[in-house]
């Protein structure tokens, strides 16, 4: 469990793992209704691509795509999807393969298990600091050694 004191940290780790992720990642991001999925997206394209890139939520539109220099991301939300078809119609397979797939209500469709995937649940702490999150994170082998790497530079940074 890692824990989040404010919203600072919460970029601060997405900008962490954006900057490890490669083609082929899938990051799924669950939680409550605005429990900070959509805030944890923003960060980590904007690490991708620039600091003031316009990252709009993707609950009307499913999804959105940012091209970057480095790798492309789809950003997914699959709140509103009700079938496995819908997905199908996003280009998933596409994205999933070229791309770093973002996807925020992961649970809402039948998203692959693979290797490259990465779950986070992020969850409110009640009775603290509003802005104060947890995250339980499911690690796929194509992310372990990664993953070792983003928390020691997590940490390092959270201790400046």
């Amino acid at each position: 469990m890692i824990e989040l004191p404010d919203e600072a940290a919460t970029c601060t780790f997405a900008a962490c793992l954006a900057s490890e992720a490669v083609a082929g990642d899938i990051i799924g991001l669950s939680g409550n209704l605005g429990v900070g999925k959509t805030v944890f997206a923003r960060a980590f394209i904007r690490t991708l691509t620039r600091p003031d890139e316009v990252v709009p939520s993707p609950t009307f539109t499913l999804m959105q795509h940012y091209d970057s220099p480095r790798l492309a991301v789809y950003h997914y939300d699959l709140y509103r999807v009700e079938s496995d078809n819908e997905v199908e119609e996003l280009g998933f397979d596409d994205a999933m393969a070229n791309a770093v797939s973002l996807i925020e209500w992961p649970e809402r469709a039948s998203v692959p298990q693979t290797e490259q995937r990465l779950d986070i649940l992020i969850k409110e702490v009640y009775g603290a600091c509003a802005e104060k999150r947890h995250l339980k994170i499911n690690v796929g082998e194509g992310w372990s050694k990664r993953f070792q790497s983003i928390l020691a530079v997590f940490e390092a940074t959270a201790n400046d």
